[in-house]
């Protein structure tokens, strides 16, 4: 008891307390700035990073739409399917068997279409790059062939003999029947005709007076103007997405009207103005040829999200008009 009443006990005692509050504030303090750091972290990491936009996929776009039907696929479907690569279709249809398997959701009708669709696509890679399969001989009899009849020789003239020399040769008498000896010529008389000749008339040649001639002094006449413009015509300006700028946008359907394939595709790859594209796209789909259909798949690629769907809504509308 004397010794829990020293003053020592009591300052140790004191000293003890003190340290272990010390402690438990430093752990506090502790635990606090590690709750608190990951949340400043998150907030200044979210207001440095900027929004990004969700990219929009139309080749999955294309694939669920069709995956949500029902029975097999129809001609606008597989239309549809046509407008993209068989390799990339194949890709996005494996991919969603796995996220299905995995997530174990999806109905029997989207897994037998989805199958149905990676069969539709082989095929169709199949054929268009199958070789063209070699024609097969015939195996008809061959009809016997006649021979041709010989052609008989024909029998040629034999030579008359030569006399041989120093024999004689016979003289040919030529016989003259004697009623015809003795008959005389017949005489044939002619009367005579009269011929009347038309009275001769002289005409006397009129008489030319000349008369007096004028001579008139001619101005001089300048030389003639070259009608042919021998300086060369100005080119046309190329007709690309930097020339198209320079017009205002209410000339820009005219010049598409005017452009060939291969410019419409340089003006898709160089030009950045979301307007000149939306016209190439809406010139695309009231052309609505197989070549429009070729370019407008080339558009889906474009980094625009915007672009690509205006372009996949545009070929859907072309396909549906050709049914």
């Amino acid at each position: 008891m004397e010794f829990l009443q020293s003053s020592y006990f009591l300052i140790g005692a004191i000293a003890v307390a003190v340290l272990l509050v010390g402690l438990l504030i430093l752990l506090r303090v502790r635990s606090r700035r590690i709750s608190v750091t990951p949340r400043s972290l998150d907030t200044a990491v979210a207001k440095t990073t900027p929004y990004a936009q969700p990219a929009v996929d139309p080749i999955r776009t294309a694939i669920t739409t069709i995956v949500a039907g029902r029975g097999p696929l129809t001609a606008t479907e597989t239309r549809r399917l046509d407008l993209y690569r068989p390799d990339k279709l194949l890709d996005v249809v494996e991919s969603m068997n796995t996220e299905i398997a995995e997530a174990g959701s999806g109905s029997s009708s989207q897994r037998e279409r989805l199958n149905a669709i990676a069969e539709y696509v082989r095929s169709s890679a199949k054929q268009t790059t199958a070789p063209p399969e070699p024609e097969a001989p015939s195996l008809k009899p061959s009809q016997p062939v006649e021979p041709e009849p010989a052609l008989e020789p024909e029998p040629k003239p034999e030579p008359e003999p030569k006399p041989a020399p120093g024999a004689k040769v016979p003289e040919l008498a030529w016989e003259v029947p004697a009623a015809a000896a003795e008959t005389p010529p017949e005489v044939v008389e002619v009367a005579p005709v009269t011929v009347e000749a038309p009275p001769v008339v002289m005409e006397t040649p009129p008489i030319l007076v000349e008369a007096p001639v004028e001579i008139v002094e001619l101005e001089p006449v300048p030389p003639a103007t070259e009608l042919n413009d021998t300086s060369t015509p100005a080119e046309e300006p190329a007709l690309d997405a930097a020339y198209l700028m320079t017009l205002p946008p209410e000339q820009w359907e005219d010049a598409l009207q005017h452009a060939q394939l291969t410019e419409l595709r340089e003006i898709l790859a160089t030009s950045k103005d979301s307007g000149l594209k939306t016209k190439l796209v809406d010139h695309l789909e009231q052309d609505g040829s197989p070549e429009a259909l070729m370019l407008l798949d080339e558009c889906l690629q474009d980094p625009d999200p915007e672009i690509r769907l205006y372009a996949l809504n545009a070929a859907e509308r072309i396909l549906r008009d050709q049914e």
